[in-house]
Order: C-alpha cells, then structure tokens, then sequence
C-alpha cells in the first residue's frame, strides 16, 4: 500500500529537481560514460545542496563566534562551498574527459594487442576477443561490446572462430596462399 505513495513521491521529487536544476548539455552523457547509477539531476541538485549546506556552516561560525577562528571557518566555508558546487558541476564532466584521453592513450596497445592477435589466429573475429580480453579501458570495453553485438548478426562467425572452431563455409572454401614471410 505503501508502494503507490513512494512512486507518487519519487515522481514528485523528480519534476521538481527537474524545475530546479538546470542539468547541461552533455553531463548526463558524461554520468554514463564514468558508469554512475544515480540520476545526473540527482548528482547535481546534491552537489549543490551539499554546497549549500557548507555554506551555512560558515555564516553560522560567523554568526555564534568572534574573532579570528570565526573568520576563518567562515572565510573556509565559503571557499569549500563554491568548490563543491563547482565540483559537482564540472567535476564529472572533467572525469568523463580523463577518462576519454587515458582511452586515447592506450589506442597504440590496443592495436599492437591485435596485430599479435592477427599474427597468432589469422581471424579477425579471434583477434578481436584476444585484443579485448587482454586490454582494460574504455577502448577494450568499447572492441568487447561490439563484438559481443556483432557475434548476434546473421553471417558473423564471432563465437565459433573465438572458440577455435571451423569457420562459415564461405570462409574455408577460400584458400589463401602462407607466405613464409619473406619477400624476394
């Protein structure tokens, strides 16, 4: 009975962070990218209710004590909540672009990991399971899910060339000529 009251409130909650807080233009992208779970409206209204809150910690020292040690933890309050706010705002969105330039970074080991792969298994689709189970990163993940996704469409022999198993018969009807690796 309870169930209908606490979906009536969740919605309510919702609309009403929606109104009050303005969530930018890709910073919901970003929350999906660093694999966050809570809702980027929720994140955001608490970074900024958490500034606010730091806030009224200072005007509150400010107010009850005197002095230099007032000064300062209001002075520190302030600061800290224009960092929270700030952080909560461009924070994630920071990450999310660490996170693509790391991605950037391991590119050139993603590729050597597929140029092994190759060398070992000539199968392009056996090369990309080796280059993904080898790899971490938002790159490796990105080569896993769109094998995986491709290893579901009609004439992909994803699975049973990543498994060692013959190929379509298209592909073994096509005999190659090994070369010995030298050229003459």
């Amino acid at each position: 009975m309870s169930e209908p009251a606490t979906e009536t409130a969740d919605d309510g909650a919702a609309e009403l962070l929606g109104r009050l807080v303005t969530v930018p233009e890709g910073y919901g992208r970003a929350c999906r990218l660093l694999g966050l779970s809570t809702p980027p409206e929720t994140l955001l209204a608490g970074s900024y209710a958490l500034a606010v809150g730091v806030w009224l910690v200072g005007v509150a020292a400010l107010a009850v004590g005197s002095g230099p040690v007032a000064v300062a933890v209001g002075a520190g309050s302030a600061v800290a909540a224009v960092g929270v706010a700030l952080g909560g705002r461009y924070g994630v969105g920071l990450a999310a672009q660490a996170r693509r330039i790391r991605a950037l970074g391991a590119a050139p080991s993603l590729v050597a990991t597929l140029v092994l792969g190759m060398t070992l298994w000539p199968s392009a689709e056996r090369a990309a399971v080796f280059a993904a189970s080898a790899g971490d990163g938002l790159l490796a993940e990105s080569l896993d899910t769109y094998r995986r996704r491709a290893a579901r469409t009609p004439g992909a022999d994803w699975t049973r060339s990543a498994a060692g198993g013959p190929t379509s018969s298209r592909r073994s009807r096509l005999r190659l000529p090994v070369s010995s690796g030298r050229q003459g």
